[in-house]
């Protein structure tokens, strides 16, 4: 006869490994990661080592930010109340999106944001009669731009030089669209890729063939400031380009112009201003430039890259 005490401790014995097997199968093949992702041992090791121990905690901003500069971040930590970047070996408090070094945030009311937003999909809708709303988002915008000014820490460590004569030796020579335009090194590649897909997009697409033909010029790298406003453009660093038509006829391009002889500039419907191919502005924004023709003070001839904008927005950006 079997003893009975050997049936109960196999049992147990048995059931115990069985537990163990599944507990082991159900941690391997369905890991959950800090973003609530559900991973294989392998993808895990790879998200792992590709995003830092206290990523899940990062606000969506910095969570953009850290996609679109990965491999100049070093380290992303929450201190003094406030995260603190360091890039390139240079420290940067994020201050509600004006990344200043640690010696400016005690006056941080005097500086303006960068500017991060989710970028628009499609073309915002126009309001022919500004309520409220609009006409105090249009006194924050114009006081803000007029007498606050960006840090230009930030993309001076990003683009290596704080001068034109360092950004200048960064500076290279691009064929774009037919024009010879001087852009940053770090973007050359991405205007190849641009060019190369609008010019193969318009040997099938005649309206696309039409729209090139009208362009006059295209200018990138100049050093100065945004008009009317205390800050650097992004044209000094050699990441933004304007692409113009040989003729606007009686078409409006950029908001402060249209601004001499309009106050109500924001009303102007789309159909009157000078409009960029939504095919050629995806190929742009695959990139990671953000278009000024979808902005509210709209600039239509106007590229810049921003990456980590629509990273925030939920796009992809492609590789060169």
């Amino acid at each position: 006869m079997i003893n009975k005490k050997k049936i109960v401790l196999s049992s147990i014995i048995f059931f115990s490994i069985f537990f163990v097997c599944c507990i082991y199968t159900s941690l391997s093949d369905d890991t959950t990661s800090r973003d609530g992702l559900h991973l294989s041992d392998k993808k895990l090791t790879e998200f792992y080592a590709e995003y830092p121990k206290n990523y899940k905690k990062y606000p969506d901003e910095i969570k953009a930010f850290y996609k679109a500069y990965t491999s100049l971040i070093s380290e992303i930590k929450y201190i003094n109340n406030d995260w603190l970047i360091t890039l390139k070996g240079i420290d940067l408090y994020w201050a509600d999106g004006k990344l200043l070094p640690p010696d400016k945030i005690n006056n941080k009311d005097k500086y303006r944001s960068y500017g991060f937003y989710k970028y628009p999909d499609k073309l915002p809708e126009i309001k022919k009669e500004p309520d409220a709303e609009m006409l105090e988002r249009i006194k924050r915008y114009t006081d803000s731009r007029q007498n606050l000014q960006r840090d230009n820490t930030f993309l001076e460590t990003l683009y290596n030089g704080q001068n034109l004569k360092e950004i200048q030796k960064h500076i290279k020579v691009v064929n774009f669209l037919g024009f010879r335009v001087e852009a940053h090194e770090s973007v050359i590649d991405r205007y190849n890729a641009i060019d190369k897909e609008i010019k193969e997009l318009a040997l099938k697409n005649s309206e696309i063939k039409q729209f090139l033909a009208t362009l006059g010029s295209a200018s990138t790298f100049i050093w100065r400031d945004i008009e009317n406003s205390k800050s650097k453009s992004y044209h000094s660093f050699g990441i933004a380009i304007d692409i113009n038509p040989k003729k606007l006829g009686k078409k409006q391009i950029y908001w402060n112009w249209t601004l001499n002889y309009n106050d109500k500039w924001y009303t102007i419907p789309y159909s009157e201003r000078w409009m960029i191919p939504s095919e050629i502005v995806k190929i742009f924004e695959k990139y990671g430039f953000i278009w000024g023709g979808k902005w509210f003070a709209f600039d239509n001839m106007h590229f810049e890259y921003r990456p980590e904008i629509l990273i925030l927005s939920g796009r992809e950006i492609a590789a060169p």
